[in-house]
């Protein structure tokens, strides 16, 4: 692949191993994790933490078999352009689809259902140039007209649109296997976008479905779906991987994955043998899971990129948000340790910003410390100005945060706020959020190891008008963080860029669109019949992020090489 100079790819080299290494003892976050992956003595095949990636891998793979795995919620469909992914839809779509590009363990984007992607020298067009003799589940080839079909489908898209309108001005076939993107403004990071959603490639069909039907490329056909219960996959027999011997991927038969909201529900299904595998951002259950894990009692594996951060996302379009003291009293009113405290045990590590401190993107904030005093200060000003009232607002959640969403409401009471707390189902808090219809949600998000997909949610141009699709869900609008933005995604050039997202990060330490909680990562439970449970190399047979490398990234895991030992 050609998308960095020499200088940007020895850098991130340079860096990689310190990075992996560094977030495994600094997972933190807002929900549920912890702050160190625990030790392992290499031996995974008898269960354990291991910090490597082919945890568990050791013996000779089996065919056959089948999963039953856990995920905390499900997709409300898998048509790309349309539907809302977060996690656990990311984990569903890897099953049936493949993404044009993944991250390797250096975090670099790499080429996966593509075999190049190659800009010209100012990185305003790209060939995108496929792998070739791919079938689709139906038995349509694959060809560049699916990827111009997919691509301007997100450019159409209410939903996805905003990830690429503006910059991708088309799309045309080239030949059979190459599609060329021209771009409207260098976009030297192109390859970024396309490790998540607008990289997903469907069957031209399904873009015009509900999603209810998937049909891709990806290691798994689609079998049937049962809303609340389970997604059933079988082996793709046509499958265009194989595996560093020559075998036919994928190895398992069958996955059924079971939406299952409550952590401990999980946790308790992974240790009763309900379940072959879980995800998991809970502290608590981590902790149980570690001590299963280093009794050899299950597997365990944990978030090595970019953690996601937790945090509460405020709608500066609205009141009573849109006054910019108020959200500086709501973060001088967070006491971030003590949240960390009740929540995680002291297990996760605050959080200051969009991106970890072992982040190589990272720069000081300059994000207000806790304040009670001055909290109040704001407040009572904000009172007397408003014929004595106390500043009121709801804090919308998901199902399964009590704790967090308590320890919430008291620091804010303490500080002079009326608090309201409304818990809801994911799809719910998602769907509210993309119409700006909420005052303030407890919030998961930017685990993405490169901070060019984090554009799609931080650009102006994607804040919207309230009640209208939007991706920046703050609705917060800046000249300044859009300079930092156009900046950072058109050169390679790495002091260029870090210098531009530095900007980015003081503005939202002073503006404060989002009040800072602590960083979330993900682990991954399993029982010990379960072989590589991290992800395999990547196509060209080099190293891939471990937990990660699609979608979101963090907690993102293909069960492509993923096999069962039956002798367990």
């Amino acid at each position: 692949m050609h998308t960095s100079t020499s200088a940007w790819r020895r850098w991130w080299s340079a860096i990689a191993a310190v990075t992996l290494l560094g977030l495994l003892a600094a997972a933190c976050g807002s929900g549920g994790d912890d702050e160190e992956a625990g030790g392992s003595d290499g031996t995974a095949a008898a269960g354990g933490t291991q910090e490597s990636q082919t945890l568990g891998c050791e013996g000779t793979p089996v065919e056959g078999g089948e999963v039953v795995y856990a995920l905390e919620s499900e997709p409300d469909g898998m048509n790309p352009i349309v539907n809302r992914w977060a996690i656990s839809g990311h984990v569903y779509a890897m099953a049936v689809y493949d993404y044009l590009a993944a991250y390797d363990a250096d975090l670099t984007p790499q080429p996966y259902l593509a075999e190049s992607f190659t800009p010209n020298e100012t990185y305003t067009s790209w060939d995108i140039k496929l792998r070739p003799d791919v079938t689709f589940h139906n038995g349509t080839p694959l060809t560049a007209v699916a990827v111009k079909q997919n691509l301007e489908g997100h450019l159409d898209s209410a939903l996805t649109g905003g990830a690429v309108r503006g910059y991708i001005d088309s799309v045309e076939v080239k030949d059979e296997l190459t599609a060329t993107v021209t771009m409207s403004e260098p976009w030297a990071t192109f390859p970024t976008v396309l490790t998540g959603q607008i990289g997903v490639v469907a069957e031209p069909s399904v873009l015009t479905s509900d999603g209810r039907a998937p049909i891709g490329t990806g290691p798994f056909k689609f079998v049937s779906w049962t809303t609340g219960d389970s997604f059933v996959v079988e082996k793709n027999t046509d499958y265009w991987r194989t595996d560093e011997a020559g075998n036919a991927l994928p190895y398992l038969d069958k996955v059924t994955y079971n939406p299952v909201v409550e952590a401990a529900t999980r946790k308790n299904g992974l240790v009763a043998g309900q379940y072959n595998m879980i995800h998991t951002t809970n502290p608590t259950d981590i902790k149980e899971l570690r001590d299963l894990a280093a009794a050899g009692e299950i597997q365990l594996a944990e978030d090595q990129g970019e953690v996601e951060e937790g945090f509460v996302m405020l709608n500066t379009a609205k009141p009573p948000f849109d006054d910019p003291d108020l959200r500086r009293a709501l973060a001088l009113a967070t006491d971030r340790e003590r949240y960390v405290d009740v929540i995680s045990d002291g297990v996760r590590l605050p959080a200051n910003g969009p991106f970890s401190e072992s982040n190589p993107w990272y720069s000081d904030p300059g994000y207000p410390d806790y304040d009670l005093e001055g909290a109040q200060a704001l407040i009572e000003q904000w009172s007397a100005d408003n014929g004595g009232a106390a500043p009121s607002f709801t804090l919308s959640t998901g199902q399964d945060v009590t704790d967090e969403s308590a320890v919430l409401q008291q620091m804010w009471t303490e500080a002079g706020f009326e608090v309201q707390v409304t818990a809801m189902e994911q799809q719910s808090l998602i769907n509210n959020a993309l119409l700006g219809q909420f005052e303030a949600n407890l919030w998961r998000q930017y685990g993405e190891p490169d901070p060019d997909q984090d554009y799609v949610w931080w650009v102006s141009t994607n804040a919207g008008e309230l009640d209208t699709l939007a991706l920046n869900f703050s609705r917060f609008a800046s000249e300044e963080v859009d300079e930092a933005l156009r900046e950072g995604r058109s050169t390679t050039d790495v002091e260029t860029r870090k210098a531009a997202y530095a900007r980015l990060q003081q503005v939202f330490g002073r503006e404060i669109p989002y009040v800072w909680l602590d960083r979330v990562s993900w682990a991954i439970g399993a029982d010990n019949s379960v072989r590589c449970i991290e992800n395999g190399p990547l196509p060209d047979g080099q190293p891939a992020l471990p937990l990660g490398g699609h979608g979101p990234s963090s907690g993102v895991q293909l069960m492509t090489q993923v096999w069962r030992d039956t002798g367990q």
